[in-house]
């Protein structure tokens, strides 16, 4: 009982604040000039990702050849620059489906959906308080 506990209250505390997220970071509808000025931001940036994606490619035969201590160095520093570049590379994707929700709102987001996470958040927030009441209340009798 004990373990049950203790797990699905850290269940019930992440879900709510998961959920408000969601409905917090919700994408809203934006004007035809504000989505032609972020895309101007966003292309450039996609296309410097893609270049120096071609270059990781490139050079990743050539690490993986080099052996000793200095391959180990090499390794090393093209895992970081790669971890860097798929970092970067997310973000952008993130961005850009953003971007492209916000776009076409009226075809691609339902509001009601997001107001329904909201009161699903509210409901299990209620329940996770309850849920840590109880526990407590059996720890104590």
């Amino acid at each position: 009982m004990a373990i049950f506990s203790i797990m699905g209250a850290v269940g019930l505390i992440v879900l709510p604040y998961d959920l408000l997220c969601d409905f917090i970071f919700r994408p809203k509808p934006i004007q035809p000039n504000e989505f032609k000025r972020r895309q101007r931001i966003l292309l450039p940036r996609i296309l410097k990702l893609r270049d120096q994606g071609k270059k990781l490619a490139d050079q990743r035969l050539l690490v993986f050849d080099v052996k000793g201590i200095t391959g180990y160095v090499k390794r090393y520093q093209f895992g970081v620059a790669m971890r860097l570049w798929e970092t970067q590379t997310l973000s952008a994707e993130v961005e850009f489906r953003k971007l492209e929700d916000q776009s076409d709102y009226q075809n691609k987001v339902e509001p009601l959906y997001y107001w329904g996470i909201l009161a699903l958040s509210i409901l299990s927030l209620l329940m996770s308080i309850n849920f840590l009441y109880l526990i407590l209340l059996q720890f104590l009798t």
